[in-house]
C-alpha cells in the first residue's frame, strides 16, 4: 500500500510540475535581471520575419532570442512590431517576427493565446511572453524603453 501511495504522489508531483511548465510560469523583468542573447543576434540591426520551421530550428539549436508574434494587419493600439523595429535598429540586434499564419504552425500556441505578443527564449527554452490580455504587460508594448525593461536590456 505504501509503495502505491509513493508512486501516486510521485506521479501527482510530476503532473503539477509539467502543468506549470506548460502554462508558462512567468518571470517578472526584475527576476530575470540582464538577458543575454546569442551572439549572432548582434550581427545586424533588423526585424526579420521567419517561418515556423526557422523558429523551431532556433529552439532546437538552443538560441537565445526575442520573437514578436503578430498579425499582418495589427489592430492593437500599440503595434509591437513598430516598437520592435526601433529597438532592433537602436541596439543593432536582430529581433525575429512570426506572422499569425506561421505562429499557428508552432507549439507556442499552447502557451500564447492572443496576438500581438512577444516571446523571450533563453537557450531554446521559453522564459517569458507578453500576454495581450494582461493590462500589466501593455506598458511593455508601448515604447522601446518598455520593451527593453521587459527583456532585461540595461
Amino acid at each position: 500500500m505504501k509503495k502505491w501511495l509513493g508512486i501516486t504522489v510521485g506521479i501527482s508531483v510530476a503532473i503539477v510540475c509539467g502543468a506549470a511548465v506548460m502554462i508558462g510560469v512567468r518571470q517578472t523583468p526584475m527576476e530575470r535581471e540582464t538577458f543575454e542573447f546569442s551572439p549572432e543576434v548582434y550581427e545586424k540591426g533588423e526585424f526579420r520575419e521567419i517561418t515556423a520551421d526557422e523558429f523551431e530550428q532556433m529552439i532546437a539549436v538552443k538560441k537565445s532570442f526575442l520573437v514578436v508574434l503578430h498579425m499582418t494587419v495589427c489592430p492593437a493600439e500599440f503595434p509591437i512590431t513598430d516598437v520592435a523595429r526601433r529597438l532592433a535598429n537602436e541596439n543593432r540586434m536582430t529581433i525575429y517576427g512570426l506572422t499569425e499564419e506561421e505562429f499557428r504552425k508552432t507549439e507556442l500556441t499552447e502557451v500564447v493565446k492572443y496576438l500581438p505578443s512577444a516571446a523571450l527564449y533563453r537557450e531554446g527554452e521559453l522564459v517569458d511572453y507578453l500576454d495581450a490580455e494582461d493590462d500589466g504587460d501593455m506598458e511593455y508594448y508601448k515604447s522601446v524603453e518598455g520593451l527593453k525593461e521587459w527583456i532585461g536590456i540595461r
